[in-house]
């Protein structure tokens, strides 16, 4: 739960742990409000950003390889999967490949411009 994240955080800030967050842009359930709520828990904790959060790792955004459930019940998860394993869609939501670049692009943005780390921004595997 966020609160858990929230206590986490507060934790190792103060117990000087150093945290470096994985993150990925774009999970198939992803809208734009839900994005919009990832940009403002960024400003929301801003005042860790370099510690005890020393680096976001942002690779690139989702992509469903076979021996994935995402991709063996891509039905199920509302998405029509592409020839590359970044190329999958929710039409429903409108969350295709460009979307969710651009999407990561302006997280890394934001990220940066309230001072986190940022450690790489991957970009597809092809």
């Amino acid at each position: 739960s966020s609160d858990l994240i929230d206590f986490s955080i507060e934790m190792a800030n103060k117990y000087n742990v150093n945290l470096v967050l994985l993150l990925i842009v774009g999970y198939v359930n992803e809208t734009e409000s839900d994005f919009h709520e990832s940009l403002d828990w960024l400003d929301k904790h801003k005042q860790y950003a370099g510690k005890p959060i020393i680096n976001l790792s942002v690779g690139g955004t989702l992509t469903v390889t076979d021996l994935t459930d995402l991709y063996q019940n891509a039905q199920d998860f509302d998405i029509t999967l592409g020839d590359k394993i970044y190329l999958w869609q929710n039409k429903t939501i409108g969350l295709d490949y460009e979307t969710r670049e651009r999407r990561k692009e302006q997280f890394i943005q934001r990220a940066q411009q309230l001072g986190y780390p940022i450690v790489f921004d991957e970009k597809p595997v092809t």
